[in-house]
């Protein structure tokens, strides 16, 4: 168990330092889950899909979408809101555990 908890501890600090200045964002559609999409593009093909409360990391990207982190378990895009303003994605500022920072978004 010592030999887990080690390792486990191991990858933490390796993810943190990689993904360190990524921002954070949080899943936060009113109606249910996010598409994450081939290119940043309604009409792309969609990859799969985050449900609310998911803590994702990623880059803006043109308009409304962001690019995931090439960490993430899935490469591809995700749009932050709709056209009518409804808000999809939620990005976080802080860098601590309560407010879903850096810490928190290690729990893919």
């Amino acid at each position: 168990a010592e030999a887990r908890l080690a390792e486990w501890n191991k990858l933490q600090e390796y993810l943190m330092e990689k993904c360190r200045g990524v921002p954070t964002w949080v899943v936060v559609n009113p109606e249910g889950y996010v598409n994450i999409r081939t290119e940043p593009s309604a009409g792309s093909p969609c990859l799969g899909t985050r449900e609310p409360g998911d803590i994702i990391r990623g880059y803006p990207e043109t308009g409304d979408w962001i690019r995931l982190h090439e960490d993430h378990k899935m490469r591809g895009f995700m749009l932050t809101k709709k056209p009518d303003g409804t808000r999809l994605l939620h990005r976080y500022d802080a860098a601590s555990a309560e407010e879903g920072g850096e810490q928190k978004a290690l729990t893919w």
